[in-house]
């Protein structure tokens, strides 16, 4: 996130970013189903950020799935 933000700082908007960590979970659906992850929200509303959604995202796409092990939210679209 330190990398992101100090090469792009605009990509945090108007808004914030949640980082937070989460236990190892059995239940299949869940983000850390078999491992301990963080998880990282980017906000974002279309009325404070210039730009389009997937110039916003793809800023964080591209820095974070890079990442091994990264992967995304399965049940959010």
């Amino acid at each position: 996130m330190e990398r992101i933000f100090k090469e792009n700082p605009t990509s945090a908007g108007n808004l914030g970013v949640e980082v937070y960590g989460a236990k190892q979970s059995p239940f299949w659906l869940s983000m850390s189903y078999g491992s301990d992850v963080i998880r990282i929200d980017p906000y974002w509303w279309e009325h404070n950020v210039k730009g389009n959604l997937n110039d916003f995202f793809g800023v964080f796409w591209q820095g974070l799935l890079q990442i091994e092990g990264a992967r995304c939210h399965w049940g959010k679209h």
